[in-house]
């Protein structure tokens, strides 16, 4: 296995080595532009400048960066068409300059000395990359700018995911922040439901060039709910404009594994009113795969199960999501939203299940299974936001929000040549409802270099799940309810809120601090009512982040944050899932929150070499960490979520882009976590510690006439899935080749992941006091991919949106650590 993955490695390098020699350099019909530029107060050269040359639409046609002593020179540009040249840096203003080739026997055109004025502003923002930067840092955030990114182009948003810093994806292609599979998403500032069910396919559909930018939040201000572990991802879409409009379509099919889909978003401003939607959907077919499971159990008469299984299945998802605003006069603004989602998945399994006692067969069966699930959702908001007039920063704004959401898993068992296995053929089905109203006020109001920051809020949530299991009955021929397998469980939570922040900017430095006060009422019921949970607490929650500049915009961040996992609908549902009898799994409505504490440093460097490093320790106590544990008397593996682990962490993370010519970039994300994990299964404390990283290396080559060629490698370690287990790590390439047609408003790009292997085992190992198993799961690999964009309309302008609003990320749901 080792030689095989240096043997994938050596032949990536060789693969993408010639790209590193093809240097820029002018072509019959191409010349170049130099020239110098200068500090407007000292005259002395600015270096490390953002130097672009643009066609007369804007369209980037080549990019440098002015040496140590604020020379450059840009070769590679057709001789005909008029050009400009922007420059920019942090601290300066913008700076733009038109030029042309005036003869085309000109190699090369010298400009002026361009002078750039210094800008006299509070420093708040360290850019990574000048011009269009691709990352930003703010007290306790980093924001990545997609529109800055030429691979935005060709890509979804989750193929963008593994170059931001701070986030990674996992083998299952799940996204985590800081190594965290526990955060929240937002979109346009406001929580969604869409994200919280659906969220790896939705980013598939969302082409990348139509969002504006992410923003990572690693230490989240008071004025975000309390919840989620690693912190929050905003996903904002809302391009500039002003009285025009702008939009993008994409167009997507991969296989085996995927399907077609499409994405897209529309922007229209015109006077005081704006417009906003973003939509897509896609089909989804999952081939043949095979899973193989061995359980060996360590009790007086020891057994071992052996599964071996054949699944496949197919799905569809879709979305829509509207934003509108009305600009009343100068100080008065409404905004609103809307936006729904649906998704449809079916799924085939057969697998026959064998277990051996002292060698000799005990128990057998096979079992065809059978899975549908519909799930949809909606969410709606209003804000309505007052500006002040004499103190134009100032602001209150009233909002209100109403979601729902609601799932119908159902499946069904047939079970046949059975050796000691009693089991009727089974029905079983969940019917689950969700709704939320919130409401929330908040103020802003700045005086000097000081920002306050207050407001209150109330989320008040109505769930309930009712399940059913059907047996089949021999004596009736159908099938009849098990009542004692069924259940009603309602579920109302009601969460009031404030919260209290403080931001203040003296010269180079900005201090940003808080607290946030949460009352939280829990009832629920279950077992025909017999059976109640009653939970009411009071947390406190403080942050607070210093961020200070130095000389050559080097930055230094450093915070505190305190933070809640409150279980979700799902940990919480004491719904069996029987789809596989000896393997079951349910959720626990006892679960009590999680307090999650975090100490984390950051530091960037701008330049040619951007980069941007951090540090982070994160210690949490009674985690409701899952859990699996086996009975001897019904010889089934049961896996729950209990409040009985403590998780310490202590992480590494590390982004860099280098522009080695302005044909050739490449850039590094990465990071390095070493974790202590300990809980209690059956009496027994186990301990897990493990070392983990993830690296994801993106090479990218720019040709002429328009071609743009791309090479990624992304290494992962084994992971945790909690005190009882890991999951195996992997190796994957992937390389694409795109072309830019109509000024670049047209972008087709094809490409292949995984060239070197069909297929890949993905092995999930869990150990408990009284038995051990392996999951080792064969998934397709290699993956080929084709894709069409289209951007049409301007931007120049903003639309007008509320500066605060509604954003429910207090929940975290899923099977997951």
């Amino acid at each position: 296995m080792k030689q095989k993955l240096v043997n994938q490695i050596v032949l990536l390098i060789f693969l993408l080595l010639p790209c590193t020699t093809m240097l820029a350099q002018n072509t019959p019909g191409q010349g170049g532009v130099k020239g110098i530029v200068v500090d407007a107060n000292n005259h002395a050269g600015a270096a490390f400048v953002a130097v672009r040359v643009k066609q007369a639409d804007g369209t980037v046609v080549k990019v440098g960066v002015s040496g140590p002593d604020g020379k450059f020179l840009i070769k590679g540009i057709n001789r005909t068409g008029n050009y400009a040249v922007t420059f920019s840096a942090m601290n300066y203003q913008a700076k733009s300059v038109d030029f042309q080739f005036k003869d085309s026997s000109v190699a090369e055109v010298v400009m002026d000395t361009v002078y750039l004025e210094p800008q006299h502003v509070q420093l708040k923002e360290v850019g990574i990359v000048a011009d269009k930067p691709i990352v930003k840092q703010k007290s306790g955030m980093i924001s990545y700018d997609m529109q800055a990114d030429p691979d935005s182009k060709s890509s979804n948003v989750l193929m963008m995911v593994r170059k931001i810093p701070y986030l990674s994806l996992d083998a299952n292609e799940n996204i985590t922040l800081k190594g965290n599979s526990d955060f929240k998403v937002l979109i346009n500032g406001k929580s969604s439901g869409m994200f919280e069910h659906d969220l790896k396919n939705i980013l598939k559909t969302m082409p990348a060039s139509s969002i504006a930018r992410i923003d990572v939040y690693t230490i989240p201000p008071a004025r975000f709910d309390a919840e989620g572990a690693g912190g929050i991802i905003n996903i904002v879409t809302i391009p500039k404009v002003k009285d025009e409009y702008k939009g993008t379509i994409s167009i997507s099919d991969k296989g085996p594994v995927g399907g077609p889909g499409a994405g897209g978003s529309f922007t229209l401003k015109k006077d005081k009113f704006g417009f906003s939607t973003f939509m897509g959907g896609n089909f989804f077919n999952n081939p043949i795969t095979d899973n193989v499971t061995e359980r060996t159990t360590l009790v007086e008469t020891p057994t071992i199960l052996t599964q071996s299984s054949k699944e496949k299945g197919n799905g569809r998802t879709g979305y829509v999501g509207v934003d509108l605003s009305c600009e009343i006069d100068s100080v008065k603004l409404v905004t609103g939203k809307f936006n729904i989602n649906g998704n449809h998945q079916e799924n085939n399994k057969y697998f026959e299940s064998r277990q051996t006692t002292g060698g000799a067969p005990s128990q057998e069966y096979n079992l065809a299974n059978s899975v549908n699930n519909s799930s949809n959702g909606m969410d709606a908001g209003i804000d309505y936001q007052i500006s002040g007039r004499k103190n134009e920063g100032s602001r209150l704004t009233f909002s209100y929000k109403y979601s729902s959401a609601s799932g119908y898993p159902e499946n069904s068992g047939d079970i046949s040549d059975t050796l000691n296995f009693n089991m009727a053929d089974y029905m079983q089905n969940n019917d689950q409802q969700t709704r939320e109203h919130t409401a929330q006020v908040d103020y802003v109001y700045p005086k000097n270099n000081l920002t306050i920051e207050a407001g209150v809020k109330g989320i008040f949530r109505d769930n309930k799940s009712e399940y059913k299991y059907y047996a089949y009955d021999e004596s009736s021929k159908g099938f009849e309810l098990q009542a004692d397998l069924s259940d009603l469980f309602n579920y109302n939570q009601t969460v009031l809120a404030a919260y209290n922040s403080y931001i203040y900017n003296v010269k180079s430095w900005n201090f940003q601090g808080g607290f946030r006060v949460e009352k939280t009422n829990i009832d629920a019921n279950f077992l025909g009512g017999t059976k109640k949970v009653k939970q009411d607490y009071v947390s406190f929650f403080p942050n607070v982040s210093i961020n200070k500049g130095f000389k050559n915009n080097h930055s230094l961040n450093v915070g505190f944050t305190q933070r809640m996992k409150r279980p979700g609908m799902n940990r919480l549902n004491p719904f069996v899932d029987r789809q596989d009898p000896g393997f079951v799994f349910t959720g626990n409505p006892g679960l009590k929150p999680v307090i999650v504490n975090s100490v984390s440093v950051g530091y960037n460097i701008p330049g040619k070499i951007n980069f941007t490093g951090g540090a982070d320790y994160t210690w949490l106590r009674k985690v409701d960490l899952p859990i699996t544990t086996y009975d001897s008397l019904t010889n089934i593996t049961t896996s729950t979520f209990a409040n009985t682990g403590n998780i310490k962490g202590l992480s590494a993370f590390v982004y860099a882009a280098y522009n080695v010519t302005g044909h050739f970039s490449t850039s590094v994300n990465g990071d390095v976590i070493y974790f202590w994990i300990d809980g209690l299964e059956n009496g027994t404390i186990i301990k897990n510690e493990l070392l983990t990283y993830a690296v994801n290396l993106t090479l990218s080559y720019s040709f002429k006439h328009r071609w743009r060629a791309r090479a990624d490698g992304n290494l992962l370690s084994k992971n945790p899935t909690g005190f009882q287990g890991t999951s195996n790590g992997l190796l994957a390439t992937s390389f694409g080749l795109s072309k830019d047609l109509l000024h670049g408003k047209l972008t087709i790009d094809a490409g292949i992941n995984n060239p070197f292997n069909k297929y890949r085992h993905s092995r999930t190992y869990t150990t408990g006091t009284n038995f051990y198993q392996t999951s080792n799961n064969r998934v397709y690999y290699r993956l080929v991919m084709l894709t069409v964009n289209y951007n049409f309309g301007k931007m120049t302008g903003n639309i007008k949106k509320s500066k605060t609003t509604i954003r429910n990320n207090d929940l975290s749901n899923g099977k997951g650590m």
